[in-house]
């Protein structure tokens, strides 16, 4: 049986999906990967905020701890975001 050049080629034995379904999946991955992240940002916060930890610091240095940490997990999410097997 000839395949047309449209059509995905299966050389692992796998089923494939439409391209459709495989945005729809990494869409969904998406946004469960970013709920997860952020349920475990804010209950880090809420137990470095119950620690008594920052009680000292200005709302200045409060603001600066949080830019510097944001900035580099932000990064290393969107670095991740390739490595997705069968993302398009």
């Amino acid at each position: 049986m000839l395949r047309s050049p449209a059509s995905p080629v299966n050389t692992a034995g796998n089923p494939t999906i439409s391209p459709l379904a495989a945005w729809t999946t990494s869409i969904a991955a998406t946004a469960a990967s970013t709920y997860a992240l952020d349920a475990c940002a804010a209950a880090a916060g809420a137990v470095l905020v119950a620690s008594g930890l920052l009680a000292d610091l200005g709302h200045r240095s409060v603001v600066v701890f949080l830019l510097a940490t944001y900035g580099p997990a932000r990064r290393a999410r969107l670095r991740c975001g390739p490595a997705v097997p069968g993302k398009i």
